[in-house]
């Protein structure tokens, strides 16, 4: 029997295993967060803009300078599926409002309730900090994110439209309230 590709060995690992870790990033998860970043930037945004503009901005934005200012205020998380990275996500608040700066499973692992998983750990942490919101952006044209976001409560409540490396990028902001826990 061949051996099975890459992204068939992360789809049965993901069925395999359901309850997949999703964890706070250490150093040693740097390399698995790019790697997942450019095949998922790739596949996700093939169409919207250039590759030249993904690989320039994954370059930048993926950066060890970048990737440890995240890990060092604890926003950096990934998903391990059966010992391997499949997802990541990063978490920033600034005063009463969390974003959700990125939220990126491999395509071969997608659609399997990771998402969700990622996004309770990421209600979680943000709720701990205080957030009364969370908000993010996504693409006008990544279809998939924006049913996912409106799946899991968010709202779109505006446009952004800017620019990636001079490529237009048109985006959804998306909002999201967090139900503060009150004691009595």
């Amino acid at each position: 029997m061949p051996p099975a590709s890459e992204s068939s060995r992360v789809s049965e690992s993901a069925t395999a295993y359901p309850y997949a870790t999703v964890r706070i990033a250490s150093p040693m998860d740097l390399g698995a967060v790019r790697h997942v970043a450019a095949t998922t930037w790739h596949a996700t945004y093939r169409g919207l803009l250039s590759g030249e503009a993904i690989d320039t901005f994954l370059g930048r934005a993926y950066s060890d300078y970048s990737l440890l200012g995240s890990l060092n205020g604890g926003g950096l998380w990934v998903l391990e599926v059966d010992g391997r990275v499949v997802g990541y996500m990063r978490l920033s608040v600034q005063g009463e409002i969390g974003h959700l700066d990125a939220l990126y499973i491999l395509p071969a692992a997608q659609g399997l309730g990771h998402g969700r998983r990622m996004w309770e750990s990421a209600h979680q942490w943000f709720a701990a900090r205080g957030a009364r919101e969370v908000r993010l952006n996504v693409a006008v044209g990544n279809e998939r994110a924006r049913a996912f976001y409106r799946h899991l409560g968010f709202e779109e409540r505006g446009a952004a439209r800017g620019t990636l490396l001079g490529e237009p990028l048109e985006e959804r902001v998306c909002v999201r309230p967090l139900l503060q826990e009150y004691l009595f």
